[in-house]
């Protein structure tokens, strides 16, 4: 699936900015035994979740694409006591993201190429989740949403 190849792009972008000690994890990767991948609001406690749902086709027959993408950072008040380190790794997620969304010559952007497959060519940041603390659940919790946009060449994946 296109899909999961586009989601192992963005955890490996996202992996990249040394989010430690949240792990960051893919929906459509196998959860490690014991573990829960959160739900669609704020992700896994103590980790950033990736979402990558299947692609829209823009038309029947056409090759453009688009993923809606989100990025969930979650952590739990025992471990981040303030909140301080959710804030500091959400900027890091931030920066990443309008990177992407200001990158005019396809060079931050390239990072997210399934080789040979799909060539993405801009993103839409889309208005996410301003960050929160549920006080019964003791998450803080940040969503950022955006619409990945590009190309698939025919016939090269499912």
């Amino acid at each position: 699936m296109l899909e999961m190849d586009v989601e192992k792009a963005v955890v490996d972008a996202v992996a990249a900015l040394g989010l430690e000690p949240f792990p960051v994890r893919g929906f459509w990767r196998p959860a490690e035994c014991g573990s829960v991948k959160g739900d669609e609001g704020d992700g896994e406690p103590g980790a950033v979740s990736v979402r990558v749902p299947p692609a829209a086709f823009e038309a029947y027959g056409l090759c453009e694409v688009s993923f809606g993408v989100v990025v969930a950072l979650a952590a739990r008040i025992d471990l981040d006591p303030t909140g301080g380190m959710l804030a500091e790794r959400a900027g890091k997620i931030s920066g990443l993201i309008q990177g992407w969304n200001l990158d005019r010559g396809g060079d931050a952007l390239a990072v997210l190429e399934v080789p040979g497959v799909f060539s993405p060519h801009g993103i839409q940041v889309r208005e996410g989740d301003g960050p929160t603390f549920n006080r019964e659940t003791g998450i803080w919790a940040v969503r950022y949403n955006f619409t990945l946009l590009g190309t698939v060449k025919h016939g090269t994946h499912d």
